[in-house]
């Protein structure tokens, strides 16, 4: 049996379940449509715990007996944890020393300007002053602060008198543009593009307000008058730089601004990712055997994987579209009571991630995700704000206990 684990798994127990793998999940949350599919352990639902960490979620795992774990956000950040896996031989994901590496922002930055990819200018904590200056001087920049071992963008915020950043920060140019992210399969020595997405940050209501991740649009698309071609040259240049200085494995997404010139790139998520659910979506197929023998060695079968468009010129562009959304509270507040017949109305209407009555939601923590299908870039987005909308009013509700 294989165990999965990280902050959500619903996503890679169904990817898992459809490629015919018997699995378990320990995640913070536990929803109700993740238990229909397998058995799950929510830190929040069955622990009671008000805020779940990732040393309480390796404690569940030290109970569970298992013959291999892929993990999810944010284990990538705890090299140190996974490392226990890696040396039991049953680690199906990134190992200990590849994550300390490619997790390392100095050197992720080092080795792609090494290529002539363009990054954020990035201070650290005991740095006196950016080591070069991007085109156009300093008199025009504005600054990031962010957590150094973050995540989905939380805690990221812009910051009108830089300074010097505290241990566990760092501070970062901001790049105008277009959030976005590319995720390709390796097995640390070959690998394949599978695709690329536009993400959503702030909240599905008003994108781009605010950096916190929202979701994810297959395939990426771009405004009108930005150079599509460029861009997606640029991010074909990402997996065989990576992979040949990192030996990445599996499945592994980075993340990048894509402007009018070209892209500019922030991370790499050295595992799985949310917008694979979308790539599944689009090339209609699981990913999670892909990426179970990559791990292990072999890009067996990638050639069958559908080729998806990359960047598309005009988010009114026709063609098919895959999105998705997370409902965020507006306030304080907790899930919905439902019966098994009225999650599976939601399920049908494309609502995931549907809470577990015994969850409490503060302004602005996750109610559930909503999943839409368009013709174009935009109208996929007028999809997800309407089926927001009304998912949050299915699941959640206000209350001050």
């Amino acid at each position: 049996m294989l165990v999965l684990a990280g902050i959500s798994t619903r996503a890679l127990a169904g990817s898992a379940i459809r490629a015919s793998y018997e699995v378990q999940a320990v995640d913070y949350f536990g929803d109700l449509d993740h238990r229909q599919a397998c058995r799950v352990t929510g830190l929040t639902t069955d622990l009671g715990l008000d805020r779940p960490t990732v040393e309480a979620l390796c404690q569940v795992l030290d109970g569970i007996d298992f013959d291999g774990i892929v993990y999810t956000s944010p284990l990538e950040n705890h090299p140190e944890l996974v490392a226990r896996w890696e040396a039991r031989g049953i680690l199906l994901g990134n190992g200990q020393h590849c994550l300390a590496r490619a997790r390392n922002h100095p050197e992720f930055a080092r080795v792609l300007s090494r290529q002539g990819i363009r990054t954020p200018v990035t201070v650290y904590p005991g740095t006196s002053r950016p080591r070069h200056q991007p085109p156009g001087g300093p008199g025009g920049l504005r600054w990031l602060l962010k957590p150094s071992r973050g995540g989905g963008g939380i805690g990221v915020r812009l910051v009108d008198v830089p300074s010097i950043p505290r241990p566990g920060w760092l501070l970062q140019e901001f790049v105008p543009g277009v959030p976005a992210s590319a995720t390709f399969l390796s097995d640390g020595r070959d690998w394949v593009l599978l695709g690329a997405s536009r993400q959503i940050t702030g909240d599905i209501a008003q994108p781009a307000q605010g950096f916190r991740y929202a979701g994810n649009v297959v395939p990426l698309a771009v405004p009108e008058g930005f150079d599509a071609c460029r861009i997606e040259r640029q991010v074909r240049q990402l997996p065989p730089i990576l992979v040949g200085e990192f030996g990445l494995k599996g499945l592994n997404t980075v993340d990048f601004v894509a402007t009018e010139v070209g892209i500019s790139v922030l991370e790499i998520n050295p595992r799985w990712s949310a917008s694979v659910e979308l790539l599944e979506a689009a090339m209609d197929l699981s990913l999670f055997g892909h990426h179970v023998e990559a791990c292990r060695g072999s890009l067996h079968n990638v050639e069958g994987c559908p080729a998806l468009p990359l960047c598309v010129p005009g988010e009114e562009s026709p063609g098919q579209f895959y999105g998705k959304a997370i409902v965020h509270a507006q306030e304080q507040g907790r899930a919905q009571r439902l019966d098994p017949e009225a999650v599976t109305r939601l399920y049908l209407d494309g609502v995931r991630d549907i809470p577990h009555p015994r969850a409490r939601m503060r302004g602005g923590q996750p109610v559930c995700t909503v999943l839409a299908t368009a013709g174009s870039h935009a109208h996929c987005m007028e999809q997800l704000r309407r089926q927001a909308s009304l998912a949050r009013e299915r699941c959640w509700q206000p209350c001050q206990d």
